[in-house]
């Protein structure tokens, strides 16, 4: 079955790992990280975005990440999920995979009752498996706005 390539934006993370606070992929951290290095969300458009990430899913569609970037595949107001690539090849998976993860992130970092940020480790599915970043927040973490 021929699966859908989901169209996301793209942001370089370069930047994100000069001051080293940030875990890398591979170091395998696949517990909620509560720190704002990918910005803060608010709660409400972040559910509106695990609800478009669930809509995608259900059509069966991929997600894919370059290397050396965070796609995103999913937006609104000022919030934003991430799929952050640190590897020097292109990753994919199906988008569903990403739902969990942004569930557990929303769920275990908050900042009050209106914000939500952090990052955790997940790994693609398949004959090759590879680590990547999901991360919450806002696109102003790559200098956008």
């Amino acid at each position: 079955m021929d699966h859908q390539v989901l169209n996301m934006t793209s942001f370089s993370i370069a930047h994100l790992h000069k001051g080293g606070l940030h875990v890398r992929a591979m170091d395998a951290a696949t517990k909620p990280q509560c720190f704002p290095e990918y910005g803060i969300a608010r709660v409400d458009e972040t559910t509106s975005n695990i609800d478009h990430l669930n809509d995608i899913a259900a059509q069966g569609a991929v997600c894919v990440a370059e290397p050396g970037t965070c796609a995103r595949p999913s937006h609104l107001g000022h919030s934003s999920i991430f799929m952050c690539n640190q590897l020097d090849h292109p990753i994919q998976t199906m988008c569903v995979d990403l739902i969990n993860a942004t569930t557990a992130l929303s769920t275990a970092c908050r900042f009050g009752n209106d914000y939500t940020y952090g990052y955790l480790t997940n790994t693609t599915w398949g004959s090759d498996s590879y680590p990547y970043v999901v991360a919450l927040g806002d696109d102003y973490a790559f200098g956008s706005h």
